[in-house]
């Protein structure tokens, strides 16, 4: 028998909190109120125990603490990230070395809350923001990092063979410092191969609703190891469609209305992902997972769980 969702246990190893949705901005149009209090209340009751906020940037990071700051005082909730996305590396200021220092500066000064270095790597899929030339001289200058502060990472990995070669090179040259606390690459959505390459770094998969899309995809999950998965949602990205060739599997749906405008404090919206329905994710991967696991669903909730809590907050 599966538990009550108050029963289970969670954490989201990626949602991006500090987007403008949560505050009832959608296409640069306000149109509802801020409702982020209403959806991390939600996410609670859905048994959500931590959520990690995706930050890009060092300026996302400001707003992820300031967050935390305001909704979790005790910090027990919500943590954060410090580092800048691959698409994000074009602007020249992000290769200052005082851009650099400022991130040091926020995890010296914010240690209970930043859990990660990220999310940062390679993304061949949207050059048109950055040039891999770029992404890749920020991607290795970002591991500077990691040479003062011991924690894990929080990796973006998306796009053809070759990016993916060259994140492989990136992450071996500089294995030395990141090997004591290892790494996620997250809303994983690549081929066999490409898992198995990452696998073979000792790197662990973080998988979403993007993660599920197509059967290939469904088909390649299923090779994750179990002590090397962990569960996130991107929200407010990502969300489970009904086009997707997982949604069959999803046995908990949630009252919704069908436009942002049409906002109801109980309802969640059509098209914008939220913590609360990380279950959603767990659903499916334990369907696809029963044929080779010997655990029950709560049982398998609490493995991924211990394995993020182990990568992201376990004491070392």
């Amino acid at each position: 028998m599966i538990k009550s969702m108050k029963e289970l246990k969670f954490i989201d190893i990626g949602s991006n909190l500090t987007d403008l949705m949560f505050q009832g901005i959608y296409n640069d149009k306000k149109q509802h109120d801020s409702d982020l209090e209403i959806v991390i209340k939600r996410a609670i009751k859905g048994g959500l125990d931590k959520i990690l906020i995706t930050a890009g940037s060092y300026q996302e990071t400001v707003e992820a603490l300031k967050i935390c700051e305001e909704l979790d005082p005790k910090c027990e909730l919500l943590f954060t990230t410090v580092g800048v996305h691959p698409t994000r590396t074009k602007d020249c200021k992000v290769h200052s070395d005082d851009y650099l220092k400022r991130m040091k500066d926020l995890i010296r000064m914010n240690s209970c809350r930043i859990k990660a270095i990220g999310e940062f790597g390679l993304d061949s899929d949207r050059l048109h923001f950055s040039s891999m030339k770029i992404q890749e001289k920020y991607f290795e200058k970002q591991f500077e990092l990691l040479e003062e502060f011991c924690l894990p990472m929080f990796l973006h990995i998306r796009g053809d063979q070759d990016c993916y070669s060259k994140f492989v090179r990136i992450i071996n040259e500089k294995k030395s410092l990141w090997i004591k606390r290892g790494g996620v690459a997250h809303s994983f959505n690549g081929n066999l191969e490409q898992l198995k390459m990452i696998l073979e770094m000792d790197l662990e998969i973080g998988v979403n609703g993007c993660s599920l899309k197509t059967q290939d995809n469904l088909n390649i999950v299923e090779n994750i190891p179990l002590d090397k998965l962990h569960i996130e949602t991107d929200s407010p990205w990502c969300d489970i469609k009904p086009t997707h060739s997982s949604y069959h599997l999803i046995e908990t749906h949630f009252p919704q209305v069908n436009k942002p405008s049409k906002w109801e404090e109980d309802k969640l919206i059509k098209g914008r992902n939220e913590p609360i329905k990380i279950i959603q994710v767990a659903e499916i991967l334990f369907k696809i997972y029963s044929n080779n696991s010997k655990f029950s669903f709560n049982q398998f909730i609490d493995e991924i769980y211990k394995n993020t809590f182990k990568m992201y907050f376990k004491a070392i």
